[in-house]
């Protein structure tokens, strides 16, 4: 998630400009990382365990849909592109 801004420019050649909404994704797969290693392995309780499992896919849905949404509006600056 943190080297997405860097990469996914480079991959796909489309500009990927940051905006703060980029953080919702991260805060949410450390709480569900949260759930499941402190509490849920920690306490060995079951459901705390699961939930962070499902908090953490939740995360990475967010992250792709949260990319792909950012990359797809148009760019608050100019890419310049080399001749061919």
């Amino acid at each position: 998630m943190a080297h997405a801004p860097v990469i996914f420019p480079a991959v796909l050649r489309r500009p990927l400009p940051y905006r703060t909404a980029m953080w919702a994704p991260l805060v949410l797969l450390q709480v569900g990382l949260a759930f499941r290693i402190p509490l849920g392995n920690g306490f060995g309780r079951q459901r705390l365990w699961e939930l962070g499992g499902i908090l953490n896919v939740a995360a990475l849905l967010l992250f792709v849909a949260t990319t792909v949404w950012k990359s797809g509006h148009r760019p608050t600056y100019t890419v310049r592109r080399g001749r061919t």
